[in-house]
């Protein structure tokens, strides 16, 4: 009988040095955060695809967890303007939500977490472009109407945002490299079945007045389809003839910042913190080569959610 409490106490101690390890192991809310905008920015998207997963419902983005990292998902909100890009990271701002059920088994407690991400674009390296709706999803423009969204470039900002934010206006610049990925990675692209030949025919091939009508009309068509962006439309001048990339490209406003919003899950300390949803919030732009700075959201007393 001497010899159990010392027993006792070893097990005990062991014990508490497991879930200590465990817990190191399945990291922190900031630890995941900042690994996952590493993955984003080295480009690897089974490493970026692969932190997402702790939806309490088991349910991911329509098309599967790939679809926030492709722009051919529709997904909205979406991070694929991210992928392969530089750009600086603040540090993280975590805010801790209350614990989910009330299991008296440590490993058995589900945790929930905000981490917010300030991201910082500068020019010289990165600072993505914002096209208007119709360019960004095939559609050619006129002079006139490319004119009046550069005087106007807030009017309609929630419509597809993150879609919208792209390196440039060349061709090509969207196509994700999906041709190597292994099939249980595939199996988290699945958003080309939401797609149809009608949204596959290229840039500016789709004969409508605008493109909020298109979107409309495509909605009510093909409901639970999504709509799909594309390589950038043209610009067509008075003669009907394309206005330079290079001409309109310098015209565009660019994203100076963008607050990147990760709800992050952990089932407890056997399992690591992982994304459930994200958001883009508070947009802030710069116009006339980065000299002046806009803020493009129409209310100023209310956070911009760009978010399903």
């Amino acid at each position: 009988m001497k010899l159990a409490n010392p027993v006792l106490i070893l097990i005990l101690a062991l014990v508490f040095l497991g879930v200590l390890a465990l817990q190191v192991v399945s990291g922190s809310p900031r630890t995941e955060a900042l690994t996952f905008v590493d993955a984003l920015q080295s480009g690897n998207l089974p490493r970026a695809v692969g932190h997402f997963d702790a939806n309490t419902c088991r349910c991911s983005a329509k098309g599967g967890w790939g679809s926030y990292l492709v722009y051919q998902s529709g997904q909205e909100p979406n991070v694929a303007f991210l992928v392969g890009r530089k750009f600086q990271v603040g540090e993280p701002k975590i805010t801790a939500l209350d614990k989910k059920g009330n299991s008296g088994a440590l490993w058995l407690q589900a945790e929930r977490a905000i981490v917010d991400l300030t991201l910082e674009f500068d020019p010289k390296q990165y600072s993505p472009m914002l096209l208007p709706v119709p360019l960004a999803y095939g559609m050619n423009m006129t002079l006139a109407e490319f004119k009046k969204f550069i005087d106007d470039p807030g009017n309609g900002m929630g419509r597809g945002l993150s879609l919208r934010l792209r390196r440039g206006l060349k061709p090509g610049d969207i196509k994700p490299d999906l041709d190597n990925l292994d099939e249980k990675t595939k199996a988290r692209f699945s958003f080309t079945r939401f797609s149809t030949s009608d949204y596959q025919r290229g840039p500016g091939t789709i004969d409508t007045d605008t493109a909020e009508r298109y979107l409309r009309m495509a909605s009510l068509a093909h409901p639970g389809k999504s709509i799909v962006p594309m390589d950038a439309a043209r610009v067509l001048d008075s003669k009907n003839n394309p206005v330079p990339i290079e001409t309109l490209e310098k015209q565009l406003p660019r994203l100076k910042s963008i607050v990147l919003s990760l709800a992050l899950n952990h089932n407890g300390p056997l399992n690591n913190w992982m994304i459930a949803r994200l958001a883009l919030l508070d947009p802030v732009f710069t116009e006339e080569n980065g000299t002046k700075e806009v803020d493009l959201a129409r209310n100023k007393n209310r956070r911009q959610r760009y978010e399903p």
